[in-house]
């Protein structure tokens, strides 16, 4: 079985201060956290894990989708980009 990591990408507040260089909406200040992680067979089987786990967010994965603000790495994906 793989470790599949659930991550999204969220919007954080922009201080007065910081309004110069981030704009005024045009380029939102980000970070990207992990929700949740499960222990399945394939990534199918993951998504479907990550989906009964929180139904109220109706959750969609695409992994070509430029808008999609959530997605699923394996662990072994994640150490390899953190290192």
């Amino acid at each position: 079985m793989t470790t599949y990591i659930l991550q999204e990408m969220i919007d954080l507040p922009i201080s007065q201060e910081e309004m110069p260089s981030y704009g005024y909406g045009d380029y939102a200040k980000t970070d990207i956290v992990n929700v949740a992680e499960v222990e399945a067979d394939s990534e199918r089987k993951a998504q479907n894990k990550f989906k009964r786990m929180f139904p109220e967010r109706r959750l969609r994965f695409s992994k070509n989708s430029p808008v999609c603000t959530v997605w699923i790495m394996t662990r072994e994906e994640l150490e390899a980009i953190s290192n």
